[in-house]
């Protein structure tokens, strides 16, 4: 038996928990791109990359963390949304004005489910 590095082991937790979590959403991927609809706060732009998209009368946004930093994004949609669920993690973020903010840790992944209004 030959123990793994940290570093190995911290990519094998990670990228299970993010196949996991996308494989149900081939679908949502795979769906009418909306590009230039949604822009991030400029502390956050570069180090957040983000795929947003159509599926069945709701929006989906995917978004990762690329820094080894926590930060806070400010999601701006040029489009109306209601109530928006953090897929996987049991909780709603408030969006106002077609706006949301939400916290990430270094590299985390966030898959939000938007409501349209």
């Amino acid at each position: 038996y030959q123990p793994r590095p940290p570093a190995l082991e911290f990519v094998k937790t990670n990228v299970t928990k993010i196949i996991k979590e996308l494989k149900p959403l081939t679908s949502v991927i795979m769906s009418k791109k909306l590009d230039g609809l949604v822009a991030v706060n400029e502390e956050a732009d570069g180090k957040v990359n983000f795929i947003f998209r159509e599926y069945i009368d709701k929006y989906y946004l995917i978004a990762v963390n690329d820094e080894n930093e926590k930060l806070e994004v400010e999601f701006n949609t040029a489009v109306n949304i209601g109530e928006v669920t953090v897929v996987s993690e049991n909780r709603k973020v408030k969006a106002r004005d077609n706006v949301f903010v939400d916290e990430f840790e270094p590299y985390e992944v966030h898959i939000y489910k938007i409501e349209k209004a």
